[in-house]
């Protein structure tokens, strides 16, 4: 088998990948569709604020090298309950 040209790129992937199912997992605990315990559900989140945290704020997604499309990403700040439940929560 030749040998990967780009290391870190297969790790960004898997990082990706884990992340996803981790938030399937939350989702579907969210949803009663499965159960978890209190420290699941806290490492879970400290792994996804580790992978949101790392991730760059603006992704070169194309275009020609003297005219690039970038995308900027916005993540927003983490909410309390409480401030969940007054922007989400049933009105």
């Amino acid at each position: 088998m030749a040998a990967r040209l780009n290391k870190l790129h297969q790790d960004s992937v898997r990082a990706k990948i884990q992340g996803s199912q981790l938030v399937n997992r939350l989702q579907n605990h969210a949803l009663g569709k499965c159960d978890m315990e209190s420290t699941q559900v806290q490492a879970a989140k400290i792994l996804l604020d580790k992978l949101v945290s790392n991730a760059p704020a603006e992704v070169n997604i194309g275009g020609q090298a003297d005219n690039p499309v970038n995308h900027t990403v916005a993540v927003a700040p983490m909410l309390t309950p409480e401030q969940w439940a007054a922007t989400f929560g049933p009105k």
